[in-house]
């Protein structure tokens, strides 16, 4: 842990991806899947980042995480001008910028807030950040509206445009049954959704209800 954001510390060999680069976005298109947004890493770092050849270890071989989170701890404030933890991201345009880093892996370098999003977002991608944005910001930035605002420029202007106890100042009422979008626990995974309703349905139909 770094300040209090998740971290992990990897161990390469040599039978690693050569590109590092290229193995960070499978790990993180993984975790993504497998934890969710709000609980996958924030940042991933090697142990020869830090300065270590492998991890610190007790006399029974256990990892010493104290040790090793003062070590992650050192290197942020290293890296970041004396701060320890990861930077955080102020104006509403650099928070979008890194969660859309954090959810599809492109560098906020590679990002140009007046380009159109789609480009390197899909559904799900995108779904994933609305629910960064509503545990962030606590404004919801739903899928509709970033196909129709498609920059990070336009996004943070509507997101500044709304108060943080309503996402759009009107009430969000859903047309239909929930998507996968709207069930929490699927992570925007289609086919979990579909199976849900699959479950649910038989459920609700042996009590007569629909």
């Amino acid at each position: 842990m770094a300040g209090e954001v998740p971290v992990a510390v990897l161990k390469l060999t040599n039978q690693e991806e050569p590109s590092f680069e290229t193995m960070i976005q499978k790990l993180r298109n993984t975790a993504m899947k497998s934890l969710g947004p709000t609980e996958a890493p924030h940042a991933y770092v090697s142990l020869v980042e830090l300065g270590l050849d492998s991890f610190p270890t007790t006399l029974s071989g256990k990892i010493q995480k104290a040790a090793l989170a003062e070590r992650v701890r050192e290197y942020f404030k290293k890296e970041h001008g004396g701060n320890e933890a990861i930077p955080q991201a102020t104006t509403t345009e650099a928070i979008l910028l890194e969660l859309w880093f954090k959810v599809s892996g492109v560098p906020v370098s590679s990002i140009d807030v007046r380009a159109s999003v789609l480009a390197f977002a899909d559904s799900i991608t995108t779904m994933r950040l609305s629910t960064l944005v509503k545990k962030r910001l606590h404004k919801d930035l739903t899928f509709d509206d970033v196909t129709k605002h498609t920059s990070v420029h336009e996004q943070a202007k509507l997101l500044d445009s709304r108060s943080v106890s309503s996402g759009s100042g009107s009430p969000n009422h859903r047309s239909g049954p929930p998507t996968a979008a709207d069930m929490v626990h699927c992570n925007g995974d289609f086919d979990k959704a579909a199976t849900t309703e699959s479950v649910i349905a038989s459920f609700l139909q042996g009590l007569e209800l629909s």
